[in-house]
């Protein structure tokens, strides 16, 4: 009897030491802190991403963001241990401040970030960033749970009405004597449920769509100011796909062809259908200059044909 609890207690351990992963060791802020560098490091390169630090704790110049509703508050040094995907495995989400160490110009601009790190079994960890909508920062997002699922709960704010004073004097403008005004811009709040489908961070969708079925897709992005490679993509029903190359950094322009999997095609789609995509806005625009654009076209079999052209690449995270 003892040699059989002894064997069965031998499998249990091993058992929960195959679902552990290093979120699950994770104990303090510093833990945290070297965690998410790590994993910025090995996304981004080294060459990007030696002069950033992660650090929790809240840096004076914070003061700088725009001021928003007072429902917004930049709340780093938080983090939780959660599984979002369902999976049974550990995931793992913070808010911490980014800093440049090295460039003084942004010193006094720490970015207030919003991380989400998926375990993908075998050490493998995906790291999620979830971004605001403009430069100004002033979001705030925090786990929920909706109908038993985990999902974030993300609120974020638009500059969508104004007022306009009229100042004493007149300013010259193009050789013409104008009014002096001055514009106050209000922030409206807008309220997101995200969950994690599809290999990432989508808006909640609770409703069946039926979609007519998809004959093709293609998909193609611009330049930039930074670097941002410009390619044209077309996927077809059976899984075949073409990709042109325009400028790359690696200098692998050129024209390619191949096969995309089932598996990969199935939530391709699936992410299309999810997201209800014929019902989406034809345009979508960020605030902000010299950000890439891209064109996603999908052909249905009914003949009809979405097009959604998106410069900034937030999609419907701007209104």
């Amino acid at each position: 009897m003892r040699q059989t609890i002894l064997i069965l207690a031998f499998f249990i351990c091993c058992f929960e030491q195959t679902k552990a992963n290093k979120i699950d060791s994770l104990k303090t802020d510093k833990d945290v802190e070297r965690f998410i560098s790590a994993l910025y490091k090995q996304k981004h390169g080294i060459n990007y991403t030696w002069y950033n630090t992660f650090h929790f704790a809240k840096p004076d110049s914070v003061n700088y963001h725009d001021r928003c509703d007072s429902t917004i508050k930049f709340e780093s040094g938080i983090w939780q241990k959660t599984d979002f995907n369902n999976d049974g495995l550990t995931d793992l989400f913070t808010i911490i401040y980014k800093l440049d160490t090295i460039n003084s110009q942004y010193h006094d601009y720490p970015e207030y970030t919003v991380y989400v790190v998926i375990y993908q079994k075998n050490n493998k960890y995906q790291l999620n960033e979830i971004p605001g909508v403009s430069i100004s920062q002033c979001y705030t997002v925090k786990p929920t749970v909706v109908n038993d699922y985990p999902c974030l709960l993300y609120r974020h704010f638009i500059k969508s009405e104004y007022s306009i004073d009229t100042l004493p004097g007149m300013d010259t403008i193009s050789g013409f004597a104008m009014p002096r005004l001055r514009t106050h811009y209000f922030l409206v709040g807008i309220t997101d449920t995200l969950i994690y489908k599809y290999g990432g961070f989508i808006e909640l969708n609770t409703k069946n769509n039926n979609i007519p079925t998809i004959e093709s897709i293609y998909y193609e992005t611009t330049t930039c100011l930074s670097f941002c490679p410009a390619f044209n993509l077309n996927i077809f029903k059976d899984g075949a796909a073409f990709y042109i190359r325009h400028e790359n950094l690696d200098e692998s322009n050129g024209n390619y062809r191949g096969t995309i999997n089932q598996i990969q095609l199935d939530e391709i789609i699936g992410l299309i259908n999810y997201i209800n995509a014929p019902k989406l806005e034809n345009y979508y625009y960020a605030d902000y200059t010299d950000m890439q654009s891209c064109k996603l076209i999908i052909y249905f079999s009914d003949g009809s044909v979405k097009e959604i052209n998106d410069y900034g690449l937030q999609g419907t995270l701007v209104p």
